[in-house]
């Protein structure tokens, strides 16, 4: 964000972000509800609520991390994934006909990234005074730091896509939509199995899970576990875990507090149960949809 901009200030707020707006009357309520009734998950979540007097804009990032930080140890086809989910994003905003691109945060540490599923959610602020100045600043600055970082990148492992990709990007007369459908077939393979998405079915919470690896273990303590759900507290540290068997999946409680549970039965900790398609699977008091693609 540009720092001559003293109306809008960043705060700390742990693992989450928060505003603060000097001056109530730039909050620009009609773009804010029209955050707030976004179906995809092109935009963190935002609420209002006061602070000091002022008015504080809150995202839920903590269960995200900073593009800045996920790149540090990924391969190829990951990048390749992320980039087109954060021109997915992108293009979902500039394609709104009340949201502006201008009121995106465009650096690194600010565009936030799932670590189960690489979607790409950026932080929209809803506000009469621009973070970047205007949209097409926004969408160069994007492209010189996406192709600055592609540099980096192609330099240490000599990758032959990224290297095409960084070319697109550097291409003027593209549009970051046709960026996106050239890309498309660098990131879609077929996959020699089906894949396991766990969708959380609670109101208002956005977050799914992508199981990856033969064990995948679900919980709150994000140094023990592969699937992190920080939003419910009854949820435990290390509350189950998924092992994947010849194509099949299996969920077993790990002792947790409040329950493991399979279309309403509970689960005996240490007792495996298969998981199919469709299947409602509860941690504690939160439901996830078990979708096997």
């Amino acid at each position: 964000m540009k720092q001559e901009n003293q109306l809008i200030r960043e705060m700390a707020a742990g693992r989450n972000t928060a505003y603060i707006l000097e001056d109530p009357s730039i909050l620009q309520k009609t773009e804010f509800r029209v955050m707030q009734a976004q179906k995809n998950d092109s935009l963190i979540n935002c609420m209002q609520i006061s602070f000091n007097g002022k008015i504080e804009l809150f995202y839920l990032t903590e269960d995200y991390k900073e593009l800045s930080h996920v790149l540090e140890d990924i391969d190829e086809s990951a990048v390749l994934q992320i980039i087109y989910n954060l021109l997915g994003s992108v293009v979902d905003i500039a394609e709104n006909g009340f949201l502006k691109l201008s009121h995106v945060v465009s650096d690194f540490d600010h565009i936030f990234v799932d670590p189960n599923t690489y979607k790409v959610s950026l932080l929209y602020l809803p506000t009469s005074v621009s973070p970047v100045g205007t949209s097409d600043y926004f969408e160069s600055e994007l492209r010189a730091n996406l192709v600055r970082l592609l540099n980096s990148l192609n330099e240490q492992q000599g990758l032959v896509k990224l290297s095409k990709l960084k070319t697109d990007l550097s291409n003027g007369t593209m549009t970051l939509a046709e960026v996106r459908r050239k890309l498309v077939l660098s990131v879609r393979e077929p996959s020699p199995q089906r894949n396991l998405r766990l969708v959380c079915l609670d109101p208002g919470i956005k977050r799914e899970l992508i199981v990856k690896g033969q064990v995948y273990r679900i919980g709150k303590n994000r140094d023990s576990v592969e699937g992190l759900v920080s939003f419910n507290n009854s949820i435990s540290r290390t509350h189950c875990q998924i092992t994947q068997k010849d194509h099949r999946y299996f969920v077993e409680d790990l002792n947790s507090a409040n329950g493991t549970f399979v279309n309403g039965e509970k689960l005996k900790p240490g007792r495996q149960k298969e998981l199919k398609n469709g299947d409602t699977l509860r941690l504690a008091n939160s439901d996830f949809r078990v979708i096997l693609e």
